[in-house]
């Protein structure tokens, strides 16, 4: 009687490594563009708080429009207690005066 073996063979293994391969090629692409856009969507929601932390600071300081706020004056405004930073490049953001819209350096990182 022969003796049957049992497993996979080398051909099998190769094709499962392929595929998983090719997967991973066409998947982490994607990945990447979903994480960008996804930073640049905090980046936006970042630049509205800081706008908001800006009118907020206005009334409560009386500051005029044409003065550019110190970011002591605008952290009380924020639940973190401090300003926020841009999430892909970790810098700060460029606030303006109080008539300007505060701004990101990162490219493609539009204002609000």
């Amino acid at each position: 009687m022969k003796e049957q073996r049992t497993g996979f063979t080398l051909v099998e293994i190769m094709m499962v490594v392929f595929l998983i391969g090719l997967l991973a090629a066409l998947a982490i692409p994607y990945g990447m563009k979903a994480r960008e856009r996804t930073m640049a969507n905090r980046c936006a929601d970042n630049l509205r708080q800081i706008v908001a932390a800006k009118e907020q600071a206005a009334f409560a300081l009386g500051i005029g429009t044409d003065m550019e706020p110190t970011p002591e004056q605008l952290t009380p405004y924020f639940r973190s207690g401090s300003l926020p930073v841009c999430p892909s490049s970790k810098q700060a953001y460029s606030l303006g005066t109080m008539a300007e819209l505060p701004t990101c350096a990162t490219p493609g990182h539009g204002t609000n």
